[in-house]
């Protein structure tokens, strides 16, 4: 097997692993690039990711916990004229600002930090589904899809706590 040297001469790293892909098919150097950056990359986007659904478990347990002082507001507020579907889209917004909060913070320095990881190796030595862009979308994609379902199970749990039903 052959080795790679560093160069000294006007061939860059980049025309050395080229030249051994089309020799032999197989760079160690480049699997070992990509390896050390998913195991850095990884264990730190999984630790934001389950940092933030723990939040998100505090926060709904927080307001599932209040639901009865939302319920006597929402009762005041039908009691006032305000029509149910109203009450409703208030605390959709609610809902929506409490969620987004924790979710926001994570997802731009996570990001930010993981495409300045990705331009650390050599250019062209992750590319594809392979990128690190690609790699960052699927992971959020899969986070917020999980997330949004959490979402969803928590607004109706405290929608059918809090808003009166005789309406």
């Amino acid at each position: 097997m052959q080795k790679v040297m560093i160069v000294e001469d006007d061939r860059t790293i980049r025309d050395e692993l080229a030249l051994l892909l089309e020799n032999e098919g197989y760079c160690p150097l480049m699997e070992e690039v990509a390896w050390s950056t998913v195991m850095l990359v990884f264990p730190l986007c999984f630790l934001a990711l389950a940092l933030t659904m723990t939040a998100a478990t505090i926060l709904t347990i927080q307001q599932l916990s209040e639901s009865e002082r939302y319920r006597r507001q929402f009762e005041l507020l039908r009691k006032l004229g305000m029509e149910r579907r109203e009450m409703a889209r208030i605390l959709r917004k609610q809902f929506a600002i409490y969620y987004t909060m924790p979710a926001v913070p994570p997802v731009l320095i996570g990001v930010s930090f993981i495409l300045h990881l990705a331009s650390m190796p050599e250019p062209g030595v992750m590319e594809g589904i392979n990128s690190p862009a690609a790699i960052t979308g699927i992971v959020l994609g899969v986070f917020f899809l999980v997330y949004a379902v959490y979402i969803v199970m928590a607004f109706a749990g405290l929608k059918k706590n809090v808003l009166p039903q005789g309406l």
